[in-house]
């Protein structure tokens, strides 16, 4: 009798190796390696589970995840082994694998992928062929370098029928995106090259159905593509706790169309914006600010306080404080006075300014004033209490990148 899937996650929990399994499953699911033991207890097994089982449904797809994961590890020989006690558990839960391709339909994505490799843009192609693929938004490096591109063009093609289902796919993920006009072309590109794969699939099959035609009854039409079901959303650890949604608009609207409506805060872009605030400044200075943003509470130059800083997760931080300010304007306030309250200067100045550039895209576009307005120049005069104390000293905080 094949095992239920509780039994199968109450096997991994109770294993020997239950602490290095739980963390080789974080990090193939939010591509995140996670040795907190405080962090670890809140995922949860099963929920993490059931999300890579959504991400890699079939036994091809789990495998190759786990070992271009663990390829990435120092102690790679080592976590091969827990990535095979967890597709041993998980192998009576998967889907079987498609048809394999032939020999000539390798060649066709070796080809495409030898000219997208000539590109300039091959990270960029790779993530966003990888995220059609799994619904994730990969952007560790030496992930990314384990993938194979005609692999990724293969999984592709086997999960769109039809150009049009490609190009519509592609065109609609990157409308969730931040950087459309880079992503844009790079989608463009990849139709181009594929379009020839599909009008010869295209020509096979309206060859066979002339033949199938004249033996029977007429074909039937062709049944509409199934969409990818999104992971289910997880507990709320620290990290951002969900994963993202499948695009779902399906207009055919021309690609350099913009909505009026802001981008959604999403998981995928709420990355992005951890990201790029990381870029400009130091992540523990960022949380301070977006503490004092969202509490009364004042920042007490405690070590226990800092240690409490340093375990909120700057993602989460960000999320709550968009959920907080409902409008741009009162988020560049607030920051502003609390800069003011910090002492002003330069570092918490663009801090701020790196905050409200992150977050500008996901707030209505009639709020899309010019960056920053008050959070550089806020009347000292009018603060009263704003959740943190002038003049204190920030631990060293070199190695903080949560």
């Amino acid at each position: 009798m094949l095992p239920t899937l509780d039994e199968s996650v109450r096997t991994l929990a109770v294993d020997s190796e239950r602490v290095r399994i739980k963390k080789l499953l974080i990090y193939v699911c939010k591509s995140s390696w996670e040795s907190d033991p405080y962090r670890l207890d809140y995922f949860d097994l099963y929920s993490l589970v059931r999300e890579l089982l959504q991400i890699a449904p079939t036994r091809q797809q789990l495998r190759t995840r786990l070992e271009t994961f663990v390829r990435t590890l120092s102690k790679a020989d080592e976590y091969m082994a827990i990535g095979d006690r967890i597709y041993e558990n998980l192998e009576p839960f998967l889907n079987e694998d498609p048809p394999q391709a032939t020999e000539g339909d390798r060649q066709r994505y070796r080809s495409v992928a030898l000219q997208l490799q000539q590109e300039p843009e091959q990270v960029r192609i790779k993530k966003l062929i990888y995220y059609a693929c799994s619904q994730i938004w990969e952007n560790n490096p030496a992930v990314l370098s384990q993938l194979d591109l005609a692999d990724l063009l293969e999984r592709l093609h086997q999960q769109t029928s039809t150009y049009e289902t490609c190009s519509t796919l592609l065109t609609n993920i990157v409308r969730t995106l931040n950087r459309q006009d880079f992503y844009f072309p790079i989608s463009q590109r990849i139709q181009m090259l594929l379009r020839p794969i599909y009008e010869e699939d295209s020509q096979i099959g309206e060859s066979t159905q002339v033949i199938t035609f004249a033996r029977s009854a007429p074909p039937e039409s062709p049944k509409r593509p199934t969409a990818v079901a999104a992971p289910p959303v997880p507990p709320p650890p620290p990290p951002p706790s969900t994963t993202t949604q499948p695009p779902k608009k399906t207009t055919d609207e021309p690609p350099d169309s913009e909505s009026d409506q802001p981008k959604a805060l999403d998981f995928d872009n709420l990355m992005d914006v951890r990201l790029q605030v990381m870029k400009y400044c130091n992540p523990l200075r960022a949380k301070m600010l977006l503490h004092a943003a969202l509490s009364s509470r004042p920042i007490r130059d405690d070590p226990r306080d800092w240690s409490i800083l340093k375990s909120n997760d700057l993602g989460e931080l960000l999320k709550q404080t968009h959920e907080q300010f409902t409008s741009y304007a009162e988020l560049d306030i607030k920051l502003g006075t609390i800069v003011n309250a910090l002492g002003g200067g330069d570092r918490f100045t663009q801090i701020a300014q790196a905050i409200l550039r992150a977050l500008k895209p996901y707030y209505p576009d009639d709020a899309n004033l010019p960056t920053p307005s008050h959070a550089a120049t806020a009347d000292n005069s009018h603060v009263t209490d704003v959740g943190v104390k002038k003049d204190m000293t920030v631990p060293n905080d070199s190695d903080d990148v949560s």
